[in-house]
């Protein structure tokens, strides 16, 4: 490569073509920047070429090249790529604001990859754009070791300039590991001061093992950590799920921790995963561990979680905690919003079939469906709820209603324990926005190690309602509590 005025590589700035042809690397060298080509220059062009064999380098480490500054156009990766520090991508290690990675019909990374930070199957750090007419895929193991950040199936860090636009499915099917950061699909995307960081995709899959250690946060089976300014969506499929989540805190089977988001699904947004955390895992969800002033709307389906959710507190099979002070729910499905997986924590309360700890201007939101949970709810203390263990809305624009819960709760030394909510405020100017209609529930309600249950404010439908009325409400439940555990903030049942 042609050096610049300060020794550096100015980059390959040709266009290579190989024609389809498969290379087989063997490169080892501790220096920056190692690949077919170290680095793809501004105006250069890499394509129709697949690596395979090996690349190791000391960082900016990738199967097609180390650094993007031009335009990687239909290539593929085979080679096991490696990082003595940081920075490795099946396709480029760094993809810089001035470098595209396109395809017409598909890309691939096969390889396994490695390195200590901004690990990804297709670029290991992106602050340019990712487009493709077909799918895009990795199927190699991505090992971002124990001790580092950024570490995803796709990508491990997208910049505030980046973008990924792809028309067919964005997929993962291979373990990703890594600690904070890390995500099935991408580890983490940057924040945004100016236009949302776009992400579209026909659909988005992952079906791969999603693990973090050493206290590791933000992780999830789709991304890791959104920290504010995203718009991701699906055109005409799903956004799915189907690898495992385990890792110590804010984890959730779909997205870590989502901060001023826009999450659109033209299908169903679920997650078929198991998500398990240690018993000091706070924020734990089916779909979303930490929601905060975001939005997860499918537009065209439902919202729905599939198996088993644990953590120490703030537990749901959709989301762990959701917290919203902008008009609009931050849950709406066209469908139904369901959980039918068990629902545990190990350590405290705050848990509940759809969510575990809830603060928002708006409710949930099911446009044409209904509200469900079937899966069995496990707690220990206050605030446990087959739909929601705590329940805050602040400006509430209509009843909260549809709601259903057919899984039994139990809560050991429970206080505020209901079979929809542990404990309900509504707030709203209009007296019938206060109200809870037309839901029901024909699970269980347990209280365990209880000194006295009666007087600990559970019910068989809600432990504690601030608000108006119960109305049109029923339980099926044979025990001896009442269907709301006070009556003393509310006008009671109706």
């Amino acid at each position: 490569n042609v050096k610049d005025t300060e020794g550096n590589d100015a980059g390959y700035t040709g266009v290579f073509d190989g024609n389809g042809a498969t290379i087989k690397l063997d490169v080892d060298k501790s220096e920056k920047n190692a690949g077919l080509f170290s680095v793809i220059g501004n105006g250069g062009e890499v394509k129709n070429v697949t690596t395979d064999g090996k690349v190791i380098g000391g960082s900016y480490v990738g199967g097609i090249c180390g650094t993007n500054k031009g335009t990687i156009d239909d290539c593929n990766n085979k080679a096991d790529v490696k990082a003595g520090s940081d920075v490795a991508g099946g396709i480029a290690g760094c993809c810089e604001s001035s470098g595209k990675i396109q395809f017409s019909g598909a890309m691939t990374n096969s390889g396994k990859i490695n390195s200590s930070g901004s690990i990804g199957g297709i670029v290991g750090e992106c602050k340019g754009s990712v487009e493709g007419a077909g799918e895009l895929q990795n199927t190699g193991v991505i090992d971002g070791g124990m001790y580092y950040n950024y570490t995803g199936g796709i990508a491990g860090k997208l910049g505030a300039t980046a973008a990924l636009k792809v028309t067919g499915e964005v997929r993962n099917t291979a373990e990703v590991s890594g600690s904070t950061y890390t995500g099935g699909i991408i580890g983490y995307l940057a924040s945004s001061s100016g236009d949302p960081i776009q992400i579209q995709a026909g659909s988005i899959l992952n079906t791969g093992n999603v693990t973090g250690s050493n206290n590791g946060n933000s992780i999830g089976g789709m991304i890791g950590c959104i920290p504010g300014g995203a718009e991701i969506s699906t055109t005409t499929g799903d956004i799915r799920n189907t690898g495992a989540v385990k890792v110590p805190k804010t984890i959730g089977g779909v997205f870590g921790s989502c901060n001023s988001t826009t999450i659109t699904a033209a299908g169903d947004i679920v997650n078929a995963g198991e998500v398990a955390s240690s018993r000091s895992g706070n924020e734990i969800g089916g779909i979303v561990g930490n929601l905060n002033e975001s939005q997860l709307i499918a537009v065209g389906g439902e919202i729905r979680n599939e198996s088993n959710v644990t953590g120490a507190s703030a537990v749901g099979g959709i989301a762990g905690y959701c917290n919203r002070y902008k008009l609009a729910s931050p849950i709406r499905a066209y469908g139904d919003i369901v959980n039918q997986g068990k629902i545990s924590t190990t350590n405290a309360g705050n848990v509940g079939g759809i969510v575990g700890s809830y603060n928002c201007k708006e409710g949930i939101v099911s446009d044409t469906g209904v509200i469900k949970n079937e899966g069995a709810i496990e707690g220990i203390g206050t605030y446990v709820g087959g739909i929601v263990g705590s329940y805050g809305i602040a400006a509430s624009t209509g009843a909260v209603k549809k709601c259903i819960n057919t899984g039994d709760v139990t809560a050991s030394k429970g206080i505020q324990v209901g079979g929809l909510f542990g404990y309900v405020s509504i707030t709203s100017s209009t007296e019938e926005y206060r109200n809870i209609e037309n839901s029901y529930s024909t699970g269980q309600v347990n209280v365990t190690d209880a000194t006295d249950a009666t007087d600990s404010r559970n019910g068989t439908l809600v432990g504690c309602f601030s608000g108006n009325k119960i109305k049109n409400c029923y339980d099926t439940v044979t025990d001896a509590l009442p269907m709301l555990g006070t009556t003393k903030y509310c006008q009671g049942v109706e």
